[in-house]
């Protein structure tokens, strides 16, 4: 039964089958001597007691700036009868008897009480946010309890269920921990302390779970503000145009140890490759949530701009704000301009104050410019895709250019898919152009020697002098002194942004016109088509979200490939060798003629 038949009540809170199987692997147990050095374990069992103004995890952290109460491994016990575990943090003076607070949930399995994964860690300059700006109680990618304690909340951190010492088995995504969450709200909000209002905040993980908990309405929940999360696993993250990809899932569970079994989402994806009903209980309905949502977004993210932006469209209220910024996600968390904002919107749902946020723009675009310049910021909009967006069509040539007319002449463009070899089309712009949203690459292709194909595509600006340009994700201001311009960046996609891209396994090629869009082409993914050997297909392709400036003469290239472009998450060799190994022989793209059709569709913004 798809999740968007007929909703199900609170039953004991088991998912059905559905007519799939789950398949499940052991989790590392938390407490191993071999498990990942990055996921710190810290011993179980309760423990309350008041971190005083100045205390300090490490001599690197940021100390106290008030004194708070912890408690440390409070026990919750979910309608199945399962016990999770959680730390609370307060500030020390709200007793529950004249003065109570709101409550932020951070919901996750990455662990807890300043230990758990810190992938912050492994990337290069933990993205602009040293230690010494963290207390180092926060969950991985979840708000600092001494940051938001002094500002008037609690926070609630708990380990999700399978996760560390929490009882059951860890479900990634989905409708359990939708119920999960709803009960854990529901408890922590009788607390005597509290004032009945619980918010949901964090970016990624922390994201996700509160699309589905908002999906299960606990009363108690008042708004959300989902930070970076996608909301279609199949489409923005697992099975992207239909490719497995695995690297990424990975390195995740192996950052989530625990003392039952995982939900194997890898090999689950390997099963199921078309769209199913295992694919559609991990698709967020939007029309169930009707609470206040503030979203964030990034182009800079290769994992969750299109579940911000989806969650944008679709929120079934008209109290919903989008703003897309130009940092990496994770300093965006600690970035004091959109802590205080977050914290207006808290303020206004949470404590009920209020304090003018609904008349914050429903939605705010940063625009990049690449190399030193840093971003324009926060341009106001009144919907997105921009409603003045003037899609424009750049049609492929013989000449490898990207030209307003389409070409006569034929050609033949080659490349070795089982490399990193890539065709490109360089297009320079006569005068000042901004391109804001969505493009599509309409393209045919042909192989020889195999009976499908799996494309990257990849759209990259170009210097007046033609040189690819690149985007740090972090001020470079906020780096360490060595880095002093952007080509000085670290080469992983946390800190360093080459441009949108577009993902298509050719025999995933069908489109569903009803669903689909001028700009945005919807693959239903429900069946196979392959290709007979030699013969060209068309591909439509969908082109992530940009925001990129032009100045004239600077110039737009499309690049064309059997290997993703896009730069790795951390730099680690082990994830090349997890990459698809699916293509075989050369890739043959067909231009001019009866294939003069080829373009890039892309969004012009006057």
């Amino acid at each position: 039964m798809p999740i968007d038949a007929s909703w199900p009540g609170y039953a004991k809170g088991t998912i059905p089958d559905d007519g799939f199987e789950w398949i499940w692997q052991d989790a590392i147990p938390a407490d191993e001597p071999d498990r990942d050095p990055q996921v710190a374990y810290i011993p179980f069992g309760y423990e309350k007691k008041v971190l005083p103004r100045g205390w300090q995890k490490t001599s690197a952290n940021k100390p106290l700036d008030l004194d708070i109460v912890f408690e440390k491994d409070v026990e919750i016990e979910l309608r199945d009868g399962v016990k999770i575990y959680a730390d609370i943090y307060r500030p020390a003076d709200v007793d529950g008897s004249e003065k109570r607070i709101p409550i932020i949930l951070a919901h996750s399995p990455y662990g807890k009480g300043g230990g758990g994964a810190n992938l912050m860690d492994v990337v290069p300059y933990r993205v602009g946010v040293p230690k010494s700006r963290q207390s180092g109680l926060e969950k991985f990618e979840g708000p600092d309890p001494n940051e938001w304690c002094q500002r008037g909340y609690a926070i609630v951190d708990p380990n999700a269920r399978g996760s560390f010492d929490s009882e059951g088995n860890l479900h990634m995504f989905g409708r359990k921990e939708g119920e999960d969450a709803h009960d854990i709200i529901e408890h922590i909000a009788q607390y005597d302390w509290c004032n009945g209002n619980v918010g949901m905040a964090g970016n990624s993980w922390l994201c996700v779970v509160q699309y589905w908990a908002a999906m299960e309405k606990p009363p108690h929940l008042k708004c959300i503000a989902p930070w970076e999360g996608f909301s279609d696993f199949y489409r923005d993250m697992s099975r992207r145009g239909g490719i497995p990809w695995a690297p990424f899932l990975k390195w995740v569970l192996r950052g989530v140890p625990g003392r039952g079994k995982q939900e194997a989402v890898t090999e689950m994806a390997e099963q199921h490759e078309i769209y199913d009903q295992y694919w559609e209980s991990k698709r967020v309905d939007f029309t169930r949530i009707d609470i206040p949502a503030y979203i964030l977004g990034s182009y800079s993210s290769m994992l969750h701009t299109m579940g911000s932006i989806r969650a944008w469209k679709d929120i079934n209220t008209n109290k919903k704000w989008l703003r897309i910024h130009p940092h990496q996600e994770w300093y965006e968390d600690y970035y004091h301009q959109s802590v205080d904002e977050l914290d207006r919107f808290f303020t206004r749902y949470l404590k009920d104050v209020e304090n003018g946020w609904e008349q914050t723009p429903p939605v705010r675009v940063s625009m990049y410019r690449f190399g030193q310049n840093y971003p324009l910021y926060d341009q106001i909009e009144s919907d997105y895709p921009i409603p003045c967006t003037q899609y424009t069509k750049l049609y492929l040539s013989d000449k490898h250019s990207l030209q307003t007319a389409s070409s006569t002449s034929t050609a033949v463009h080659s490349y070795n898919s089982e490399t990193s070899a890539m065709v490109t089309y360089d297009y320079i712009f006569p005068q000042k152009t901004v391109l804001a949203g969505f493009s599509k690459l309409k393209i045919y292709v042909s192989c020889q020697e195999h009976n499908d194909l799996d494309i990257y595509v990849m759209l990259r600006k170009l210097s007046i002098d033609g040189e690819l340009m690149e985007q740090s994700n972090v001020p470079l201001h906020e780096l360490p002194p060595d880095v002093k311009t952007v080509k000085d960046v670290a080469n992983v996609n946390p800190t360093k942004y080459l441009g949108p891209t577009g993902i298509l396994r050719a025999s995933h090629r069908e489109i569903d016109p009803s669903k689909s869009t001028d700009y945005w082409p919807h693959h239903p993914h429900l069946r196979t088509q392959l290709i007979t050997p030699g013969d060209v297909v068309e591909l439509n392709i969908g082109i992530w979200p940009m925001g990129i400036v032009f100045e004239q003469g600077e110039g737009l290239r499309l690049q064309v490939s059997g290997k993703t472009m896009v730069l790795p998450e951390w730099d680690n060799p082990h994830v090349k060798h997890m990459e698809p190994k699916f293509n075989k022989g050369m890739h043959n793209i067909h231009l001019g003629g009866k294939y003069a059709d080829s373009y890039v569709l892309v969004p012009v913004v006057p």
